[in-house]
């Protein structure tokens, strides 16, 4: 990922998104939380886990 990403700038902004998801059934409900560059709408981090703070800030 490294070598696609372009290269950041001090003013770069990074905006966070949250999409609800269920694997196999409803009662198994996955978030993904994905971080995007506002500049370069590029994918620059995405976790997938529950809907916490724990999983929001990837740890």
């Amino acid at each position: 990922m490294l070598t696609t990403l372009l290269p950041a700038r001090v003013d770069d902004v990074l905006e966070l998104d949250e999409l609800w998801s269920f694997f196999h059934k409803r009662d198994n409900k996955l978030w993904n939380w994905i971080a995007l560059c506002r500049r370069t709408r590029q994918v620059v981090a995405y976790v997938c886990g529950n809907r916490d703070s724990e999983a929001c800030s990837g740890q």
